[in-house]
């Protein structure tokens, strides 16, 4: 017997991990990976990269959410802040990968992950596009987008694009690489840094 999708099957405007209904629908997963789809269609601006980022937490917490026994959804692994914001709960095994990492790096990494930030900073690359409006970020991604290239590269434009000391930038790109190492996001090999494939 074929299944036919719901009506809301897809609709960025639709499909919320918040929402019983969809923490309960059996195609929740396939509904938010075709939502965030269409979102990649429309032109690239503020508005759809916000709501990209949005959606990425609902995509990743309706696909990691199985119905519990009985057909009774488990826990919903999003939360909303009191303006609306859509956050992640950190599981314990990703608490406890955290506990590893000096706490400057830990932080950021815990913020990002609650963001749902390195889904979504993924999901952007893998489009040509750059997550990140300002900062380190914009410039460790403007890198990835370019190809591998070497963190005295990533130093370099460090200094040049953000008016660094050396000595900072220095500091700014190993704290930087560890937070995109820790977020499965980047990796330096061989004196390379490149995006981690999937």
């Amino acid at each position: 017997m074929i299944r036919e999708n719901p009506g809301c099957y897809g609709l960025p405007t639709a499909v919320s991990a918040l929402s019983p209904s969809c923490r309960a629908c059996p195609v929740r997963a396939g509904c938010a990976h075709a939502a965030f789809a269409l979102l990649e269609l429309l032109p690239d601006n503020p508005l759809t990269r916000r709501e990209r980022l949005s959606l990425s937490v609902t995509r990743t917490a309706l696909a990691s959410t199985p119905p519990g026994d009985a057909g009774t959804p488990t826990p919903a692994r999003v939360a909303a802040s009191p303006r609306g914001v859509k956050h992640l709960i950190l599981t314990p095994p990703q608490l406890a990968a955290l506990a590893h990492y000096p706490e400057r790096i830990a932080s950021q990494v815990r913020q990002l992950l609650q963001r749902g930030w390195f889904d979504f900073a993924k999901a952007e690359l893998r489009a040509g596009r750059n997550p990140a409006d300002k900062g380190w970020k914009k410039v460790l991604c403007a890198q990835l987008l370019a190809g591998p290239s070497s963190r005295r590269d990533l130093e370099l434009a460090l200094v040049q694009q953000l008016k660094l000391s050396p000595a900072s930038a220095r500091m700014q790109a190993s704290v930087g690489l560890a937070i995109f190492a820790a977020g499965r996001l980047a990796s330096e090999r061989f004196g390379q840094v490149a995006l981690q494939p999937n």
